[in-house]
């Protein structure tokens, strides 16, 4: 699975807080994408400890997906949303399955945030987050 990660331009617009970190990602089964963004984000605070990190996940409901896409798609125009973005490249969810006749992975598809996220990046609506300590990430 391919992933992507990007930096929103929230700098611009001020913050809840000064020092939390917005995570907007999708839900992934338990030893999937989510399992290895809780991983980072407890790696990334043990070493900064004055920062926060909240960790938002999408709808999988399509007509709340789509209706929180819309709103967000506005937030973002206005250079305001979270502050990093997790989802998968291909526009597919894997979620897990458990039932009394089986248990797996199921697959399928959902809407994109970005349909063009090459354009979105060329456009501007991405930049860099800077720490305290100046460094870039």
């Amino acid at each position: 699975m391919f992933l992507f990660l990007l930096f929103g331009c929230t700098a611009q617009a001020a913050a809840p807080e000064a020092n939390t970190l917005q995570v907007l990602t999708e839900h992934s089964p338990a030893d999937g994408m989510n399992y290895q963004l809780e991983q980072i984000a407890a790696a990334f605070l043990a070493e900064h400890d004055d920062v926060t990190v909240e960790i938002e996940y999408l709808p999988t409901d399509a007509e709340e997906r789509s209706m929180y896409f819309y709103q967000l798609r506005v937030e973002i125009m206005a250079g305001r949303g979270p502050d990093i973005y997790l989802f998968p490249t291909e526009g597919i969810l894997y979620q897990e399955i458990s039932t009394v006749y089986a248990e797996g992975v199921e697959a399928y598809e959902v809407e994109p945030l970005f349909a063009d996220i090459n354009q979105a990046v060329r456009n501007g609506v991405f930049q860099d987050i800077i720490l305290k300590s100046n460094k870039t990430i």
